[in-house]
């Protein structure tokens, strides 16, 4: 097998990183977008409940399971989304100190390009958070929702 150049290699990574960060952005639109469309349906469902009550138990109660099987599909559609993003964002810090970047006087005197290691943040719970909130605001709009007075 042939070896590549250093020349060779350093364009092997900067094309990885490239394509890592391309995907750390398309993941943080998606995130968005499932929140979005999950919130959307709430506040289309519960608006619709509002102004409609619906009076049989059984009726809400079906409406309820339905709506808590798309915020399970919501969550593992994010908690799926954060491990990948978890898996690429370890690929970016490989290539990162492959390049040098985190090694002090490498590229700049006294100090690393990059920063100490990482943090890990869990804004993600945010959108977990947002999307209970969701649902049970939902669910309460459909159990207490009266009929409106003309």
């Amino acid at each position: 097998m042939e070896q590549l150049s250093d020349e060779q290699k350093v364009e092997v990574l900067l094309t990885r990183y490239r394509e890592h960060a391309a995907h750390l952005r398309h993941l943080d639109n998606f995130n968005v977008k499932i929140f979005g469309g999950f919130i959307s349906i709430q506040l289309a469902l519960a608006s619709w409940f509002a102004v409609h009550p619906i009076e049989l138990f059984w009726i809400k109660a079906g409406l309820s399971v339905v709506n808590l099987s798309l915020l399970l599909v919501a969550f593992f559609i994010i908690h799926s989304s954060q491990s990948r993003r978890v898996e690429v964002v370890q690929v970016i810090w490989n290539i990162s100190e492959a390049l040098g970047l985190d090694r002090s006087g490498f590229y700049v005197s006294n100090k690393p390009i990059n920063p100490p290691p990482h943090q890990k943040r869990f804004w993600w719970y945010w959108y977990e958070v947002g999307c209970i909130l969701g649902f049970l605001g939902t669910t309460f709009v459909l159990f207490v929702a009266l009929e409106p007075k003309m």
